[in-house]
């Protein structure tokens, strides 16, 4: 627990409200979840600390009306379109926190950061740079530069799943070194990442490689990608803003993954304001291993009943595509946790202005590495009917590990080919 002193008494140290909302829907918050349930052992996976919870009540087509004011758009319509959609309300939990480090540079470090336009004019420091946030841009740049681990490999599954309910699994793995975790110490580097397939068979050993930069203080990739079946290595200045992710049936652009990434250049953000909303939340039992495809896999969104939501304050973010520019997705909103500063949901619409895709970010915290993550995504395509699922546990093994320092020369194009032969 973060025994550093709450600046103003009433904010985190990340800036949250730290006291109970009034009505008592959402807690005060006492520090997060900082232990694992009796008995953990990191070879389990990430289990359900709130197995023993039960919903206080579920949402669907049918008191739809009476609840409208706490959910999105996005929620709703999911709820209107998808036979059998429904959302289990549980008691709120507020379990995110950081490492003591991280609190206590997102308290000590305020004030030093500013922004020029989309710009960010600071040293890249992994915290808060704006605990109060005016405007969408300081917002987008919390949710970038959030904590997210040191040195981080993570081994999982996805699903595309078709209108018709047809699905096929999808195995990944990704490692992820932010800069403070290089043995090599590079200017202007937020950090390195790499990441591949082991599934299906026409995809398995691709494999990408990102170096994220805050060069001129403003983000930039450099990217590569290790085309197995040619065994070759080749620039991809594409693999960012609205390029087609591989392995999602067009459903999941670049710069949607892990809630948002990259680059804020293309749109002007305004920022809507704070509310407490029902959002996806502490969904641990989704993404356990011993969760079957039968039990998961539904027609037009996952089995309701493995969803867990919860009220939690959310700062709300729109984004509108700026003159000249181009992307997918002209108009997006986003639904940011003021616990963690991570994208819970988000709503993108179509150029006929009309609301596309609705995707969900089930937030769990990590007990044994303190910090919060996505324990599992959900892009749905509302007028396709068809939806992917990803971030499910390995079936082989624990699907989240943490090492200390990395070598930078592991993480250079013509280390891709290695990496891709080791999964």
């Amino acid at each position: 627990m973060f025994s550093g002193a709450i600046v103003a008494s009433e904010l985190t140290p990340v800036g949250a409200d730290a006291s109970a909302s009034s009505d008592g829907r959402i807690p005060a918050w006492s520090g997060g979840l900082t232990s694992p349930p009796s008995g953990w052992k990191p070879e389990m996976g990430y289990l359900n600390p709130f197995a023993s919870d039960r919903p206080l009540s579920t949402i669907t087509g049918q008191n739809l009306d009476a609840h409208r004011a706490d959910l999105s758009p996005g929620l709703q319509a999911l709820i209107q379109k998808v036979p059998g959609f429904a959302i289990p309300l549980y008691p709120s939990r507020r379990t995110a926190t950081f490492p003591k480090d991280v609190l206590e540079a997102a308290v000590s470090l305020q004030g030093q950061f500013r922004l020029e336009g989309t710009d960010l004019k600071k040293p890249v420091n992994l915290t808060v740079p704006f605990r109060e946030p005016k405007n969408g841009e300081q917002v987008m740049w919390n949710v970038l530069l959030r904590y997210a681990g040191g040195h981080v490999t993570r081994e999982g599954r996805a699903f595309p799943v078709r209108a018709n309910g047809e699905t096929y699994a999808i195995g990944y793995w990704s490692r992820r070194v932010s800069a403070s975790h290089l043995d090599q110490q590079a200017d202007d580097v937020l950090f390195v990442a790499m990441g591949g397939f082991t599934a299906p068979a026409a995809l398995r050993g691709n494999t990408a490689l990102i170096r994220e930069m805050l060069q001129g203080s403003s983000v930039r990739r450099s990217a590569w990608f290790y085309t197995a079946a040619q065994r070759r290595v080749r620039r991809a200045p594409d693999l960012a803003f609205d390029s087609v992710s591989d392995g999602t049936e067009g459903m999941v652009v670049a710069d949607q993954v892990d809630g948002f990434n990259g680059s804020l250049e293309r749109y002007d953000w305004k920022l809507v304001g704070k509310k407490a909303m029902i959002v996806p939340y502490n969904t641990y039992a989704i993404g356990e291993p011993k969760v079957t495809v039968d039990e998961l896999i539904r027609k037009g969104s996952v089995n309701s009943s493995l969803m867990r939501y919860e009220f939690h304050r959310v700062w709300i973010v729109d984004a509108s595509l700026k003159p000249g520019q181009s992307h997918l997705y002209p108009k997006r909103r986003f639904y940011i946790d003021e616990d963690s500063w991570s994208v819970l949901m988000e709503e993108a619409y179509s150029k006929r202005g009309e609301l596309w895709r609705v995707a969900l970010h089930g937030l769990i915290q990590l007990y044994d590495a303190q910090y919060p993550a996505t324990r599992v995504s959900i892009y749905h395509d509302l007028d396709a009917g068809s939806y992917f699922i990803s971030g499910l546990d390995s079936e082989k093994r624990p699907s989240i590990r943490f090492s200390g320092k990395a070598r930078m020369a592991d993480f250079l194009p013509d280390s891709l080919g290695r990496f891709a032969a080791g999964h």
